[in-house]
């Protein structure tokens, strides 16, 4: 059930990470320059020797949190991140030395090695997971420094998200958790805009600013590049199945099955056995193509009463849209507006059936009551050729 990030799906996801292996043949992913970067932009006003101490202090609080409280060990720990904590600036201390005294008094959890800690709410304890945390923590830093100078930051922190989600197995679909099912993946996501958030003073108004502004930008992309990946697989590319292979493999079981299904489409249907709805677009996709119903629906209202000329646009303008939107949102849109004649159309043949139905009803009347019953249909007739000014001498000279 675990899983690791490879070098391929580093690229695909356009993260930019070289893989390094340990001696127990896990690789984890490490940042480096994004394409087109020389270096890390530059920092307005932490230094990175404060980034690094902060960084120190955070690998204590993990190293402290599997700890018995009161242990020597624990102590020293518990010590070592308070000299840290000393050396930094005042008003970067307090939540750093509020994490370390809960790591420090919390009583860990007896779990089984294998399978619990995997499905431990607790993402430091995922393989792999902490490294990734650590990748997004500095892309949102490096994000914050350069506030709106880094305007691709928002999407990089979430792509780095969902490499996350595709590396924490849900135990109950045994799928990545790509919806954020599990109080693990989202206390991943959680981790990444905290321990940025608790390295900027409070009364520092632009950073602040710049954090909440990246944070709302990384969630709003969410959606765009999980989209993005369903789409990205092709089935004639080898690679594209491999990888595909090694992330869902009952997904490509279902391509080699059906040579005419998508690989989003297998994608899809393996998670829709386990009752999870991926979404069908990305969030800047779907505005975009609702702007479009939204105009088809104004053109449409104008089309009820437009002449004969501005409908025949109306209707040019309407078709040449509606080409453009999924069938799903096609299907939604309501009818054209009738036009007058087709109401007047309409009226006429619901008439028609009611006076059908009423003549079937008169003929088993008898004496004053059928009597009634023509006068108040001559009276209808009346009525009738009033308001559509009808000549009912017509009538007469077509029956002789």
């Amino acid at each position: 059930m675990e899983r690791t990030i490879s070098r391929a799906h580093a690229a695909r996801l356009g993260v930019s990470l070289i893989i390094k292996e340990t001696a127990t043949g896990a690789v984890f992913p490490y940042y480096v320059p994004y394409k087109g970067e020389t270096a890390m932009p530059p920092r307005t006003k932490a230094t990175p020797d404060v980034d690094a101490q902060i960084t120190a202090v955070h690998e204590v609080v993990d190293r402290l949190k599997p700890l018995e409280p009161g242990t020597s060990e624990a102590q020293d720990l518990k010590e070592t991140a308070e000299s840290l904590i000393r050396a930094l600036p005042t008003a970067r201390r307090n939540g750093l030395r509020k994490a370390v005294n809960e790591a420090y008094e919390a009583k860990p959890v007896d779990e089984p090695a294998t399978t619990q800690l995997v499905h431990s709410s607790d993402p430091m304890t995922w393989e792999g997971i902490p490294e990734l945390i650590a990748l997004g923590t500095d892309r949102m830093r490096a994000g914050v420094d350069a506030g709106l100078q880094l305007t691709s930051a928002g999407e990089d922190v979430a792509r780095i998200l969902l490499t996350m989600r595709q590396n924490m197995i849900d135990p109950e679909t045994g799928l990545p958790d790509l919806m954020w099912r599990m109080r693990a993946t989202r206390n991943a996501a959680g981790l990444v805009y905290d321990r940025v958030l608790e390295e900027i003073s409070e009364d520092d108004d632009d950073r602040n600013a710049a954090f909440n502004s990246l944070k709302r930008a990384s969630q709003n992309k969410s959606s765009d590049v999980l989209v993005e990946w369903l789409r990205g697989y092709r089935r004639d590319s080898a690679e594209d199945m491999e990888l595909l292979r090694e992330l869902l493999p009952t997904a490509a079981d279902l391509l080699d099955e059906d040579e005419d299904l998508t690989a989003e489409a297998a994608i899809r249907a393996v998670y829709a056995a386990q009752g999870v709805e991926l979404p069908l677009r990305g969030r800047a996709e779907a505005a975009r193509l609702t702007r479009r119903v939204e105009k088809i629906q104004k053109l449409t209202r104008e089309l009820s009463t437009a002449d004969a000329d501005r409908a025949a646009e109306l209707e040019a303008e309407i078709a040449a849209l509606t080409v453009t939107i999924p069938m799903d949102m096609a299907n939604e849109l309501e009818p054209a507006a009738k036009t007058d004649m087709e109401r007047v159309t309409d009226s006429v043949a619901s008439a028609r059936k009611s006076l059908e139905a009423a003549g079937k009803r008169v003929s088993g009347l008898r004496g004053g009551q059928k009597r009634k019953a023509k006068n108040e249909m001559l009276a209808l007739i009346r009525d009738m050729a009033s308001t559509f000014d009808l000549d009912l001498t017509t009538l007469v000279d077509s029956e002789k």
